[in-house]
């Protein structure tokens, strides 16, 4: 009888594995969800500050992180803990056709920090069609003449980090 109940509990098992893929298994995946919703949050606060930055400003876009930096909580982008430090993000000009853009730099190539932001792609994806994502290893936007934190930034950049370009948002 107990022969039995081990192969039904085995067959059981299987099918759990089988059919629950590999997240069921894989202890990143709470990481690659609190990372991706830390980045809708960021891209979020982003876009509320340009909005308002656009309001004050007659629809004038802002140049750069700069110009509206005050108008994001607590003067900057906001943190969500250590796994942050991965990300940088830019606003500033596209470089292929000079219009407003987001760039967000996955830094170091950490496997989960790329997975985070490929499932963020995806997720902005569902949630704002109208933006478009560019995952490359160049960045697309422009970094203004004089924006010193952001020189910093592209400085520090590495031949692993990984550029996101969102474009119309």
């Amino acid at each position: 009888m107990m022969h039995i109940l081990y192969a039904v509990m085995a067959i059981a098992l299987t099918v759990l594995v089988t059919f629950g893929g590999i997240n069921y298994i894989n202890a990143d995946g709470p990481v690659r969800v609190v990372q991706t919703n830390g980045l809708m949050g960021q891209y979020e606060a982003l876009v509320s500050a340009v909005t308002t930055y656009r309001n004050s400003n007659n629809g004038v876009e802002p140049a750069d992180m700069r110009s509206f930096k005050g108008l994001l909580p607590k003067g900057g982008i906001p943190r969500f803990g250590a796994a942050a430090e991965s990300y940088v993000w830019l606003v500033s000009r596209d470089g292929t056709d000079g219009k407003p853009a987001m760039c967000l730099r996955v830094t170091g190539g950490e496997r989960i920090a790329l997975q985070s932001a490929r499932q963020y792609a995806a997720e902005m994806a569902r949630r704002h069609p109208h933006v478009t994502v560019v995952e490359g290893h160049t960045l697309n936007c422009k970094v203004a003449d004089g924006d010193a934190e952001a020189e910093a930034d592209d400085e520090t950049a590495t031949g692993n980090d990984v550029y996101f370009t969102l474009k119309g948002y």
